[in-house]
């Protein structure tokens, strides 16, 4: 039970944070992934998706390689 309130407690204080950012970041894009932590998943992908923002930070970039939950 222990793990799982300090999993959430974890999660929440990561949700502020995105949420400050995101009130600065005018063209900012926020993809929250099912990923299964740091580190995992297809690093090529997430690197072509941040080379497309950096490209065009006006669109929101292609993320059809991300296994996504929820985009902001």
């Amino acid at each position: 039970m222990s793990t799982r309130i300090e999993f959430v407690t974890e999660l929440l204080m990561y949700l502020k944070i995105i949420t400050i950012l995101m009130e600065r970041l005018t063209n900012g894009h926020l993809f929250i992934l099912d990923e299964g932590g740091h580190g995992e998943g297809n690093l090529e992908c997430k690197i072509e998706v941040i080379r497309s923002f950096f490209d065009n930070s006006e669109n929101r970039p292609g993320s059809g390689c991300l296994n996504i939950i929820d985009v902001y």
